[in-house]
């Protein structure tokens, strides 16, 4: 599955996977596990999904949220609703970025375009075309990893984590993270105030470590492995973002939508638990399948907020997807579905 999604970046950058649906349904393949410490992250609890309400939440703040945290959150929805696609070209100087507009797929036999450029970056620096897929945008910054494998080649990863950063059209400022575990394929990435970066990564053998530099003071925290991804779900882990130095959501997709798509930390990564979600009202009450589709496309925290562009498949009478828009406004421990957002 790794590979396939390696390949289909290399063409087009799009990610796979899940939203959730409409009533509970018990999480039977978790135990309860004791909380592993330190490095060895761990998921130790199962599903809780929160009942459609009668009136749908707004993409707001609640009331009793300051005037600035409503704005944050209105700041956050606007960037969780820009897909972006990249174009490495061959230059004289290297390797010249273009960034295009993502035009998401509407089918599940489809798949994303790219749209209008919107920024163009050359990199001073030699990485080979296949790691321009592992990049971050957010129309400030734009950032790729360095040092990813390549299945089209077989040629050899790295096991140093490092990423080439620009902010506003700047030259680029090349970031040493430290070292993996194993050879990493992908790297996912957040940007935050003050600083924070959070990374994620992936590898061949579906193996994820989070890095964490909580401000750009601080030195670089690896928060450990996340195990429970690889191995109880058979998940994979495409969308991160952290709200504090501390509290921080991984986005994750899932062929089942009786399971939620964000896994969340509040102690730097020592343990790992489930977060509550609403469900579309109109989930279909049958098991579904594989063409659902669901996708946390784009993930962004900060404070106590938080807003994500969800995709989920089998919804539309035509078979099309469709694409909500998930805020939080307590730190990624609830995500209630707002306005469905035509891309």
């Amino acid at each position: 599955m790794k590979h396939q999604k390696i390949f289909s970046n290399i063409i087009f950058f799009a990610i796979s996977g899940l939203l959730a649906a409409c009533t509970t349904k018990p999480d039977a393949a978790s135990p309860d596990a004791t909380p592993t410490p330190a490095i060895n992250a761990d998921i130790t609890s199962g599903v809780s999904v929160t009942p459609k309400p009668d009136t749908p939440p707004q993409t707001e703040a609640s009331s009793g949220s300051s005037a600035e945290e409503s704005a944050l959150l209105d700041r956050l929805c606007e960037k969780a609703k820009q897909l972006y696609m990249v174009e490495p070209v061959a230059s004289e100087n290297g390797l010249t970025i273009l960034v295009h507009k993502q035009i998401p797929a509407k089918t599940p036999d489809e798949m994303s375009t790219v749209g209008e450029v919107v920024a163009q970056y050359e990199l001073p620096f030699e990485i080979a075309a296949h790691n321009a897929y592992n990049f971050y945008y957010d129309g400030e910054i734009f950032a790729v990893a360095e040092g990813a494998r390549s299945y089209d080649n077989n040629e050899e990863g790295s096991k140093t984590l490092s990423i080439l950063v620009s902010q506003n059209g700047g030259e680029f400022e090349r970031i040493v993270v430290g070292e993996t575990e194993t050879e990493y394929d992908c790297v996912y990435f957040s940007f935050g105030e003050n600083g924070r970066i959070a990374l994620l990564t992936d590898s061949a053998i579906r193996h994820h470590e989070v890095f964490l530099r909580p401000d750009s003071a601080s030195e670089w925290r690896r928060l450990g492995t996340a195990e429970s991804f690889d191995n109880r779900y058979d998940r994979l882990a495409d969308q991160i973002s952290f709200f504090d130095e501390t509290t921080g959501v991984v986005g994750t997709p899932f062929v089942d939508p009786w399971y939620t798509n964000f896994i969340r930390t509040e102690d730097a990564g020592q343990t790992w638990d489930f977060a509550e979600k609403e469900l579309p009202e109109n989930m279909p009450d049958s098991t579904v399948t594989e063409e659902c589709q669901y996708a946390v496309l784009n993930l962004h925290c900060e404070g106590n907020v938080g807003a994500a562009l969800v995709r989920v498949g089998d919804l539309e009478p035509d078979g099309s997807f469709a694409y909500y828009l998930y805020t939080t406004v307590d730190k990624g421990k609830t995500w209630q579905i707002g306005e469905k957002v035509t891309l």
